[in-house]
């Protein structure tokens, strides 16, 4: 019975040992996400902003709350940055269009360790919040 519990026990460490090296080499594995700063996050956020100019001078993005497209003057980027749990971040931007203020979401992604906007999404007109 003593052989018997000591090779138990010996299979126990072995099998333990081995599990905790695999979940080890897992996390070691797993890509780790490209971490951004607010300037950059801020900055490409500007940059892609001016890059989509039109000729007026303003920044068009699609409602698709009033199913129409807007023509928008930037008045600032907001340089408080918020991350999600999902890697992205996102700043506000505040812009006008005529009279109306309008609160706009761009979300920032580490493309190849280079910030990236790939989601502009209208957050309120006139303090509302839109859901």
């Amino acid at each position: 019975m003593s052989k018997a519990l000591s090779f138990m026990t010996l299979v126990l460490v072995v099998a333990m040992t081995l599990t905790g090296c695999q979940k080890k080499e897992e996390a070691e594995e797993a890509p780790e996400m490209a971490t951004l700063t607010n300037e950059q996050v801020v900055q490409a956020i500007e940059d892609y902003i001016a890059g989509n100019l039109s000729a007026d001078s303003t920044f068009a993005v699609e409602d698709a709350l009033e199913k129409r497209s807007r023509n928008l003057k930037l008045d600032y980027v907001h340089t408080t940055v918020h991350h999600t749990d999902d890697g992205k971040y996102y700043a506000c931007a505040d812009m006008t269009e005529g009279a109306q203020k309008l609160d706009l979401d761009f979300y920032v992604v580490a493309e190849d360790g280079k910030p990236e906007v790939t989601e502009v999404v209208i957050h309120k007109v006139d303090d509302i919040v839109r859901k």
